[in-house]
């Protein structure tokens, strides 16, 4: 909708310490983006929530992972584990304490939830941008 215009970015927030499942989704993504896979490791996980590890090998053959000798390789080194931790040292330094989508992250605007209100702010946020260009 936004070809040029909108860069999306995306901060994990894992739920809990980083003992918790949801540490090792979050290394997962960034793992599977290194092969260049990330929304599709997204997508799937998104439909099913995997609780252990069986399960994530279980969604990463599903979308299948390119190397998944090397996904396993890096979850299991966790070398993910500081772009994870760095991610929530950002939203905790925005005061962001849950999972959340924000139009200019200049600002923190935060998404209401609805596609029709993310591109009425988007498409807000854009005409400002022209307005104050013209200024």
């Amino acid at each position: 909708m936004y070809p040029g215009q909108v860069r999306f970015v995306y901060h994990h927030y894992p739920y809990h310490d980083d003992n918790d499942f949801s540490w090792t989704i979050a290394e997962a993504l960034e793992a599977a983006g290194a092969q260049d896979m990330f929304w599709e490791m997204h997508d799937r996980i998104t439909e099913d929530v995997p609780e252990n590890i069986g399960e994530m090998e279980i969604a990463a053959q599903d979308i299948k992972i390119p190397d998944i000798g090397r996904f396993f390789e890096e979850l299991n080194d966790r070398v993910y584990m500081k772009t994870v931790g760095e991610a929530i040292e950002e939203a905790e330094a925005n005061n962001v304490n849950e999972v959340s989508l924000f139009v200019d992250l200049e600002e923190y605007r935060k998404y209401p939830g609805k596609l029709e209100d993310l591109t009425k702010m988007i498409d807000d946020r854009l005409n400002e941008i022209v307005e104050n260009a013209e200024d």
